[in-house]
């Protein structure tokens, strides 16, 4: 959802705002400890989703990779994933 200068409300189609998230990621854009991305690239629903989250530098949870399944409810994003 997005707010124009004018006061009005758009709200971003759900398919568009994954396809923007799918693209930051296989870009590489952002926390290079962080990566994500569809379970089946053929899945046009985008509905489900691998994540990783390198373990921060210095903690007890240095060099230790955690792995995420992501679902993404029909009513996203409004509705926040399911981790």
């Amino acid at each position: 959802m997005q707010r124009l200068p004018t006061g009005e409300t758009v709200i971003t189609p759900r398919n568009f705002k994954l396809l923007e998230e799918l693209e930051h990621s296989e870009k590489g854009q952002g926390d290079m400890s962080i990566s994500y991305g569809l379970v089946d690239s053929a899945d046009i629903f985008m509905g489900e989703w691998n994540g990783g989250i390198l373990g921060p530098h210095g903690t007890q949870h240095d060099s230790r990779f955690y792995e995420l399944r992501i679902s993404i409810p029909e009513s996203y994003p409004a509705v926040p994933p399911r981790v």
